[in-house]
């Protein structure tokens, strides 16, 4: 279940099975939450065949404060899986002295280290940035989905106060309280994420470059400026590839490597690890001006490219 699917449907009223959609902003004061909470429901139940998937307006479900709560049906019958969707303030977690189109380049250079963050923290995938809106709107859209059990190994209907107190059990409670600043007594995702995002080397995409391409830019670039962040994942896939076929041979697993080359990011000193591994091994003049590149990229460069 994905955002998208929640907002079109809000938007152009589109049913499926029975069900009731709509976009609800969080209110402005939000009590403090734990995971458990149990929030009352409106009276009512809900029913699915068996595969299939519908969207319920959470303020129903007693859950105000979240985008319509998705609910899906196993496939052969049996028990149902409750998807809430919490927003995420991306805007608010951009650095603050930026303009609103350089905190929507910051969100979309930083959007997978920001995913990676919300499911290793809440077990939760960030949804919602796939839209046809443009800047600040669009990001407006995120939620951080998480799927939950409902608990019920049944043939027929799940009531409401049963998929509420699904969602209660889940880990969106704890990302409520989280991402309001305002919360008193938990941690705070602002400043938990931004924490992360400094501890990893950030390059969200790659130019495809030739071996010959990217030494020219090394070359204008040495001892003046860092690469950018397109051609720091152009050497890091070229490196991947030389350890992976034996080109350079590399006594020790490069992970993190491997995590920049194919996954936009990669622990700060791990990858700095992995690199001077190869360093020792690759004595190649061309080879070693590149790495010298990535130690400096590692430490001082941004994920931001410099054509936004």
């Amino acid at each position: 279940m994905t955002n998208d699917n929640i907002v079109r449907k809000a938007q152009t009223g589109e049913t499926g099975n029975k069900g009731e959609f709509g976009t609800h902003n969080r209110p402005a004061d939000t009590i403090t939450l734990a995971p458990g909470t149990t929030r009352g429901a409106a009276a009512g139940e809900a029913f699915l065949e068996p595969g299939d998937e519908d969207y319920l307006y959470a303020g129903g479900l007693g859950w105000d404060d979240l985008h319509p709560v998705g609910l899906r049906r196993q496939e052969g019958g049996g028990g149902y899986f409750v998807a809430p969707t919490v927003p995420v303030p991306l805007m608010d977690w951009a650095p603050s002295d930026l303009t609103e189109d350089q905190k929507v380049a910051w969100v979309d250079a930083h959007q997978e280290v920001i995913n990676t963050f919300l499911r290793d923290r809440y077990g939760a995938t960030l949804t919602g940035l796939n839209t046809l809106d443009d800047g600040v709107e669009r990001i407006g859209r995120a939620g951080a989905e998480v799927t939950v059990f409902a608990d019920e190994d049944r043939d027929g209907p799940i009531s409401h106060q049963d998929i509420s107190d699904a969602i209660g059990r889940s880990t969106a409670p704890t990302m409520l309280n989280e991402f309001d600043d305002g919360t008193f007594g938990t941690d705070n995702a602002s400043r938990l994420v931004r924490e992360y995002i400094d501890s990893r080397a950030i390059a969200p995409s790659a130019d495809d470059m030739t071996p010959a391409e990217i030494d020219r830019e090394v070359r204008a670039r040495a001892g003046k400026r860092e690469i950018r962040p397109e051609t720091a994942r152009a050497i890091a896939k070229r490196l991947a590839y030389e350890v992976y076929d034996g080109i350079i041979d590399v006594p020790v697993e490069t992970k993190n490597l491997d995590d920049l080359a194919y996954g936009g990011h990669a622990d700060k000193e791990q990858l700095t690890a992995d690199l001077r591994a190869i360093y020792e091994k690759d004595t190649r003049p061309k080879s070693r001006t590149r790495l010298d590149m990535m130690f400096t990229w590692v430490l001082h460069g941004s994920a931001v490219s410099e054509d936004v």
